[in-house]
């Protein structure tokens, strides 16, 4: 079975593309900064298919929960067959992380 990283993974065209390849028997690994929504789609995609699927909670706007998240992937799994860099927003008004990078910058170019 292929391993699949999909970011952005609880709405839209990330939650969409992980059914997908839920019926093509992918190990999906979803992640998201949101745990109620991630579990959501996790059981919603389990109850369709019989695949294993692994919830991770993280804000990928964050250098440092990019570096976690990369962290405990590269602990449990050697190889990692195909990532969906799927995550992304623009926010209209100026906001930056506590690390100091713009939020919009930060979210779609950094993670």
């Amino acid at each position: 079975m292929p391993i699949t990283i999909i970011t952005g993974s609880t709405s839209g065209i990330g939650f969409e593309v992980a059914k997908e390849l839920a019926k093509k028997k992918h190990e999906l690994i979803l992640v998201s900064r949101d745990l109620a929504k991630l579990e959501y789609a996790k059981d919603i995609i389990t109850k369709e298919n019989k695949i294993k699927c692994e919830i991770h909670q993280h804000d990928l706007s964050l250098i440092r929960e990019n570096i976690l998240f990369y962290k405990n992937i590269s602990k449990k799994y050697k190889n990692i067959d195909y990532l969906i860099n799927n995550v992304g927003a623009i926010f209209m008004n100026r906001h930056e992380t506590f690390e100091g990078l713009e939020k919009t910058f930060s979210l779609n170019h950094m993670s």
